[in-house]
């Protein structure tokens, strides 16, 4: 049994072999059928195509025939241009035209294209169809209105639009849309249909576009102005009227707009204005009473009400007022209804008294109520008798809630790099939210109340969201870290109640110089040999925020572009400008590139030098020479002694420069003061005049024995009289320079009120209260006293107002050299000793 087995598996094994060994037999291939390479679902006459359509069979072979046909409903509109065609090749092309002479009939027409393909022999392989329907393209949209929709709509009103395709049996579908003056998409307020409904006043523009599936083939426009109307007029005081329109009308409408009538046409003159603060409602104050029962008709440019007035006698005495504010005294107020609830208080004249029940405030001035814990009421009676008939008598009574003070919906907050609060009325005031990496700033917070006085809090403090990012001290002041964005939260005390607010602030990286910019890029010059004369070029920085950027121990060079080379140019690292000296040189023009770099960053601009010799005939003029209009007197490390600037009287010929001229006197004025040529002593009420001399230098910046002394900021105006031989008398010519400090006051921060060790004198106590941030105080002044603080004596419990102290600060100018200016910083705040 065993041998049986072994032989019928050897026998299975060698079939196995032998069915592996015999070649593969390939499948046979299928035969592609012949299609369209593309179809149609519509065919239209009057298209792009003018009615022409190709349709291509593909996956054919030479030597088949191809019999055209069409059929169909709309088969009398439609022609193929070859009944019968012999392939040449795999792919064969027909032209179908389609032609429906205009007739309404065919629209929709279904034709059916069939091409039978037949073999060489003649026999029937295949038949091919697709079928599309006769289609009309719109050719014109036109939008008809009527003489009532092309005038001004209202907002609300529907309005049924309507319009024309031609041809009148084009095949589209219509699509309206909508969009206003500033192209913002309003179609919700178009329907399907063609109903234009606006709900808000402005200039729309209408469009219907005949659509062939999502493109519009053709479409027409028209452009409609809705305006806003007057829905409703009442009385609501004896000579006010309140107005209710659709709309804001806050810019559209003006007093006067509206005409006030009665009856028998008499006018009551509109006095004043207001709108609401959605500008829906318009409140008319009447320069006089409207008459009890009288009907009056209101209208403006485009509307008109009317309403019967009522002036009644006062059946009703209110009391307005129903909460207190805390630690602010709030006035009560009271009104006098009529009969139909107006408002009459005006018209009847009469006295009125105020009681209050109140335990933790009271009355003052007989109407401004005073409560001093938050929660508590006040029970308030008003009692009101009438002028002109003293039986006429009236009483109310309310309860007033005391409340915390509500938080401001309208404050500022800003950070600047000067711990002077900013002009919040200036014009071109904005708050300030974004710092840079590298400086120090200081945040200014300020918060009005609802009669848009600012709202006394007594104390502000500030905490950064995040210290990581900036750090911002509790008196505001700020140091970047990081870039990003953190959240200042300011909290505000008021009556003892807390309000916070908060800010986002954005941090940017530090800035760096990005580019330069010269006050010209081209200097005339003469080259009359003169050692002193100069002229120069403004050179000032700005980092890549577009901010000034402060120049210090900045380098400067020069690139030549000149093939003659001559030295014409310095730079002055002290002032930021271009020194352009040019005894001698030949005249032509000479171009420069000034490369300033600073902190590692460079910035270059070019500019050019024109060198012009003096004629020899010509007008002769004069001219008052400054080498600086303009300085800042902040210390920096570019200052190495004391600063001038210096002034000179020039003489011209042909407007080249000739030399300098001697002037006969001077005299150096700033807001009625008179000033010697040192400007740091300060300036006199006595006129100062100046003797002659061909130079004048005015010192702004005092640096004597390590002592800063800086002349006072402000514009003076420089006048220097002088004898012209031209004129044949004396001349007077001025100049003014501006000196400007943005180098920060020391802060003073108040530590405390009352001190914390017995102190002899003002100055001690001033001292041990008040901390500048940078300095020493070294004096102050006691308002009231004559002579210094470190004079007046106290005693223990002794309170004294500290008006000013004086504050000496050390700053660090060139090669290292410490200097110290003195300041006077106000304070304004009473201390108490103990």
């Amino acid at each position: 049994m065993y041998q049986k087995a072994k032989k019928l598996l050897a026998a299975l094994c060698l079939i196995a072999l032998m069915i592996t060994a015999l070649p593969a037999i390939p499948a046979k291939a299928a035969t592609a059928v012949p299609k369209f390479q593309k179809t149609y679902s519509g065919l239209y006459e009057n298209g792009t195509s003018k009615g022409k359509y190709t349709y291509t069979l593909k996956n054919l072979k030479k030597g088949q025939i191809v019999k055209w046909s069409v059929t169909g409903a709309g088969k009398s509109y439609v022609k193929v241009s070859k009944a019968s065609i012999k392939a040449t090749k795999s792919t064969m092309s027909n032209t179908v035209t389609v032609k429906t002479g205009g007739k309404t009939a065919a629209k929709n027409k279904k034709v059916t294209l069939t091409a039978k393909v037949y073999s060489t022999a003649g026999k029937l392989q295949y038949t091919v169809k697709t079928s599309a329907k006769l289609m009309i393209k719109p050719t014109k949209v036109t939008l008809v209105t009527t003489e009532e929709e092309d005038g001004d709509l209202r907002v609300g009103e529907s309005y049924d639009l309507s319009y024309t395709v031609t041809p009148v049996n084009a095949t589209y579908r219509a699509q309206w849309s909508v969009t206003d003056a500033n192209g913002v998409d309003y179609s919700s307020y178009m329907s399907s249909t063609g109903v234009f409904k606006p709900m808000k006043a402005g200039v729309y523009t209408i469009k219907m576009s005949a659509m062939i599936g999502t493109k519009a083939v053709k479409s027409a426009s028209k452009t409609l102005v809705v305006e806003d109307y007057m829905e409703s007029v009442k009385q609501t005081a004896a000579n006010k009227i309140e107005l209710t329109y659709s709309g804001d009308m806050r810019q559209l409408r003006e007093v006067g707009d509206f005409t006030v009538k009665n009856t028998v046409g008499s006018s009551v003159v509109v006095k004043s204005m207001a709108f609401s603060e959605e500008g829906k409602k318009v409140t008319l104050t009447l320069h006089s009473y409207l008459k009890d029962g009288t009907t009056y008709t209101v209208s403006d440019e485009d509307d008109e009400l009317s309403f019967v007035a009522s002036v009644g006698t006062p059946v009703e005495l209110k009391i307005l007022t129903q909460k207190a504010t805390v630690g602010k005294e709030t006035p009560l107020e009271c009104v006098l209804y009529d009969q139909k609830g107006i408002d009459v208080t005006e018209v009847y004249a009469g006295t009125i008294e105020y009681k209050a029940e109140v335990m933790n405030g009271y009355v003052k001035d007989g109407n401004k109520l005073y409560m001093t814990e938050v929660g508590k009421t006040a029970t308030v009676t008003a009692s009101y008798v009438n002028q002109a008939n003293g039986n006429l008598k009236l009483e109310s009574t309310a309860v007033v809630m005391c409340v915390a003070a509500e938080i401001s919906n309208e404050t500022n907050f800003t950070l600047t790099k000067t711990t002077t609060a900013p002009d919040y009325t200036a014009s071109s005031y904005k708050d300030n939210r974004k710092v840079s990496i590298g400086s120090k700033y200081y945040a200014h917070f300020r918060a009005l109340d609802t009669d848009k006085s600012e709202i006394a809090y007594t104390s502000v403090k500030y905490e950064s969201s995040d210290p990581d990012t900036m750090i911002i001290t509790a008196s505001g002041q700020v140091t970047p870290i990081k870039s990003g964005i953190v959240k200042v939260i300011v909290t505000a005390v008021y009556a003892g109640e807390e309000y916070v607010y908060s800010y986002d602030v954005t941090i940017a990286e530090a800035p760096y110089l990005k580019t330069v910019r010269l006050s010209t890029d081209s200097v005339k010059i003469s080259n009359v040999y003169n050692t002193e004369y100069c002229r120069y070029i403004a050179v000032t920085a700005f980092d890549q925020y577009g901010e000034n950027y402060p120049l210090a121990s900045e380098t400067a060079a020069f690139t030549d572009n000149n093939t003659y080379k001559q030295n014409l140019v310095t730079y002055d690292t002290a002032s930021d400008r271009i020194i352009v000296k040019a005894s001698a040189a030949v005249p032509g023009t000479y171009s420069y590139t000034l490369t300033v770099t600073a902190d590692g960053k460079k910035a270059s601009a070019a500019f050019n030098v024109v060198v012009a010799t003096v004629p020899s005939t010509g007008t002769e003029t004069y001219e008052i020479e400054i080498d600086k209009n303009k300085a800042d007197l902040s210390l920096n490390t570019d200052i190495s002694s004391s600063q001038f600037a210096n002034v000179r009287l020039a003489k011209y010929r042909g407007g080249v420069f000739m030399n300098y001229m001697s002037f006969t006197s001077a005299t150096i004025t700033k807001e009625g003061y008179y000033y010697g040529s040192d400007l740091t002593v300060g300036g006199t009420l006595a006129k100062q005049t100046i003797g002659a001399s061909s130079s004048l230098s005015l010192k702004t910046l005092d640096i004597t024995n390590g002592i800063c002394r800086k002349a006072e900021t402000g514009t003076y105006t420089i006048s220097l009289q002088y004898y012209s031989s031209a004129d044949k008398g004396y001349m007077t010519l001025a100049t003014t320079l501006t000196l400007t400090d943005t180098q920060d006051e020391p802060e003073v921060r108040i530590d405390r009120i009352k001190a914390n060790k017995s102190c002899a004198t003002a100055l001690e106590l001033a001292q041990n209260c008040l901390t500048p941030e940078t300095g020493t105080i070294t004096e102050c002044v006691v308002t009231g006293e004559t002579q210094p603080g470190s004079k007046v004596a106290l005693k223990a419990g002794d309170q004294v107002n500290i008006r000013s102290v004086t504050v000496v600060s050390t700053f660090k100018i060139a090669g290292g050299q410490e200097v110290t200016v003195t300041y006077t910083i106000y304070v304004q705040k009473t201390l108490t000793n103990i």
